[in-house]
């Protein structure tokens, strides 16, 4: 496994403190609305459809974390079932499982198999996830290239009305109504039917942008075989990215991880504290 200055638990602490965001750095551009309750709706109705023939993934995937002039680069595999699990397997020279990240309804469970360490907690249980108010949904959002709204499992066509639609630099945006937070804009491509990137702000102090690119198809429809999430405004850049190849739809479930006895727990204020050089 090629890992390089970085320990791997504090790297996969990083991949979950990436998805709750950091300071803000709000998109400052021109917008024009778009009126028209039909088009927002017609809009959400599109892109809420499109994993609609699929419930289950297993992709391989090039896994890499940038953190300031610190990265970690792997390779591993995906593997997802709607609602009930997400786990990225990560894999070096092919052969020798280094770690594992798995995010289940209930639970976050980080595993460092080459110093046999693993952190296990609810998503109460990890203060930044809290705070920002993420949970298993807004992850899977996330991995699924869906649309999210707070505190919902998930969008569906009857909540087009919590959308303002609008252009912004030459892009369909759909955002969450109002002014309260947490806030989502999610842009898509001209014709509104696949969605390329989405914006997060949890807190006034927070923000995470998701990327999606080079589409290719999957099920009924396409799905990026580029992720890439960008934690920014602190003190280093944060960038986790994924690269996916050899998709396929499956109907099974992988099995959670069951941590072995030889392992030790830790704390997830322990390795933040650390990583922080408290």
């Amino acid at each position: 496994m090629r890992i390089l200055k970085l320990n791997l638990l504090a790297g996969l602490v990083l991949v979950t403190v990436l998805l709750a965001g950091c300071k803000s750095t709000r998109n400052t551009a021109v917008r024009t609305d778009v009126a028209g309750t039909v088009a927002t709706r017609s809009c959400v109705e599109n892109l809420t459809g499109r994993n609609a023939g699929a419930d289950g993934m297993e992709a391989r995937m090039r896994f890499s974390l940038r953190v300031g002039d610190k990265d970690l680069s792997v390779g591993g595999n995906l593997r997802m079932k709607k609602d009930r699990i997400i786990q990225l397997q990560l894999i070096g020279l092919g052969i020798i499982e280094g770690g594992r990240i798995e995010f289940t309804p209930d639970s976050v469970l980080l595993v460092d198999r080459l110093n046999r360490r693993y952190i296990s907690s609810g998503y109460d249980g990890i203060e930044f996830l809290r705070n920002a108010q993420i949970d298993f949904y807004t992850l899977q959002a996330f991995f699924w290239n869906e649309l999210i709204l707070p505190g919902r499992e998930h969008v569906t066509d009857s909540d087009a009305g919590e959308f303002d639609m609008l252009s912004l630099n030459g892009k369909t945006v759909l955002s969450t109504r109002g002014k309260s937070l947490p806030y989502y804009r999610f842009y898509t491509d001209a014709a509104g039917t696949r969605l390329e990137r989405t914006e997060f702000e949890p807190h006034v102090r927070y923000r995470v942008d998701c990327d999606y690119a080079s589409f290719v198809p999957f099920a009924e429809s396409d799905f990026p075989s580029s992720i890439v999430l960008t934690l920014s405004g602190g003190k280093s850049p944060i960038v986790l990215s994924l690269s996916l190849s050899r998709m396929e739809k499956t109907s099974s479930a992988p099995e959670p991880t069951q941590v072995s006895k030889r392992y030790r727990r830790v704390d997830p204020k322990e390795v933040i504290d650390m990583l922080l050089n408290k």
